[in-house]
């Protein structure tokens, strides 16, 4: 199982939505369809949001940067897609995630 860890905000999200799309497409897609052994989780340190995208049980996800950003933007804020996992903090990574392989001791480290 691939995992794509991006820490970021929402508030970049807004000013770069692009590099986001573009992680999302790189992460999820390949030239034939989705990948089914991926996820990408984007914590949003300002809302303290954790949003879990996962490859074998999204829809709708297509390969333009736009449409990334529409996904993304409707995931950051509804929720509620096919293949999106939404929880409040990080403790939907917590036990799925080795922070110690990754040099984190605690999300403290993370947060500004």
């Amino acid at each position: 199982m691939r995992r794509f860890l991006i820490i970021t905000s929402y508030g970049k999200f807004n000013e770069l939505p692009h590099i986001h799309g573009k992680i999302l497409v790189a992460a999820l897609l390949v030239s034939n369809g989705v990948r089914k052994d991926a996820e990408a989780v984007f914590y949003l340190k300002d809302l303290d949001k954790t949003v879990k995208i996962v490859g074998s049980r999204v829809k709708r996800l297509f390969p333009d940067e736009d449409s990334a950003i529409g996904f993304l933007k409707k995931a950051f804020t509804q929720g509620g897609q096919t293949g999106v996992v939404t929880r409040k903090g990080p403790r939907l990574l917590g036990a799925q995630l080795n922070w110690q392989k990754f040099g984190i001791k605690t999300w403290r480290v993370c947060r500004d």
